[in-house]
């Protein structure tokens, strides 16, 4: 039992901390979210992933103006584009990234207002913004972040269903506590193993608010099992990527029921017909090889894959002969500027 898995079957639980004590916090930067011209994210790792998922949020079904802000055009480069009327959501695990910091800084210097997700209110990213989002996963020993992840994604799902009044994705979020219960229980280990043991790369593939969720996978690959597993667009695949298809190279294809789904699986399909090893996570049982929560809809969908894939990888890692918790030359904080 490594460290990684469990914290990753603590995550219902985090969602529901959450839901019961973040409300007001929600409410305040929903507001300020709902009046903002831009809304701009500002992250590094899988925080960045969960900041890519806000955006799609904001922009899908919201109508909210939402961009990356990344943190080198301020510390490294000397720039800033950010401005009175915008708002900055910087995404933290540990509040302690100095160039997510001095990108806060000079957010607030030009007037803009600051918004903090982190799981470290008595962080120096936390102290300086103008209103915190605790995401209440608790401590997180593993290198492998997963509760923390997850409830980024959580607290991503409320401030957008808040900031544009989308009652269907208030409802997902409520139901996500339940849907990550259900993910916990669904064996995908056995047929990743299959898949990816003896490979030297493969893909993972999403599109939409699922391209958020392939990035995170991917990284967790490498970060967990050394694997070279690369993240696309199920769009974007069709180019360059299609080059490497060859006999039973592998791909995990994320599908969530939107107005992707038809063309993600057709192609999905289509890459297994070239002889790829294509694993599909959808909840369509005439074509998907991976179980998925039966209740899922097309946010709360991806939670639930991402928790499955992280217990999975938890064992196929142990498998590889490598340990989650602690994977060589990397930390729990980085520290970039």
């Amino acid at each position: 039992m490594t460290q990684m898995h469990t914290e990753a079957m603590q995550s219902a639980w985090v969602v529901e901390q959450q839901l019961n004590h973040n409300q007001r916090a929600i409410e305040q930067a929903a507001e300020r979210i709902a009046q903002a011209k831009v809304v701009w994210t500002c992250a590094r790792g899988s925080s960045d992933h969960a900041a890519l998922f806000l955006q799609y949020l904001l922009q899908s079904e919201c109508g909210i103006p939402a961009a990356t802000a990344p943190p080198s055009i301020q510390s490294i480069y000397n720039r800033n584009v950010i401005q009175a009327d915008h708002v900055m959501v910087a995404i933290s695990q540990s509040g302690h990234s100095p160039d997510l910091i001095r990108s806060a800084q000079s957010a607030k210097h030009a007037g803009a207002f600051v918004i903090a997700m982190v799981n470290t209110i008595a962080s120096p990213l936390a102290e300086l913004s103008d209103l915190v989002i605790d995401l209440r996963a608790g401590l997180e020993k593993s290198v492998a972040a997963t509760k923390s992840f997850l409830a980024s994604l959580s607290a991503s799902m409320q401030l957008a269903a808040a900031a544009g009044n989308v009652k269907s994705l208030e409802k997902s979020v409520e139901d996500l506590p339940n849907v990550l219960n259900e993910a916990a229980t669904l064996d995908w280990f056995s047929q990743l193993e299959e898949a990816f043991t003896s490979c030297t790369s493969g893909l993972c593939i999403g599109r939409g608010i699922g391209l958020s969720a392939a990035e995170e996978i991917a990284l967790k690959f490498k970060e967990t099992s050394a694997l070279h597993i690369e993240a696309f667009s199920s769009a974007e695949v069709q180019h360059g990527p299609m080059g490497l298809i060859k006999p039973e190279f592998p791909i995990l294809a994320l599908v969530q029921p939107d107005n992707s789904q038809s063309s993600s699986i057709e192609t999905a399909l289509a890459l297994r017909q070239k002889g790829a090893n294509v694993l599909i996570a959808a909840n369509e049982p005439s074509v998907s090889n991976l179980p998925v929560p039966a209740q899922c809809d097309a946010y709360n969908a991806l939670p639930a894959m991402v928790l499955s894939t992280y217990l999975a990888l938890s064992k196929l890692s142990v498998s590889l002969g490598y340990n989650p918790d602690t994977p060589p030359l990397l930390n729990k904080v980085t520290q970039t500027l």
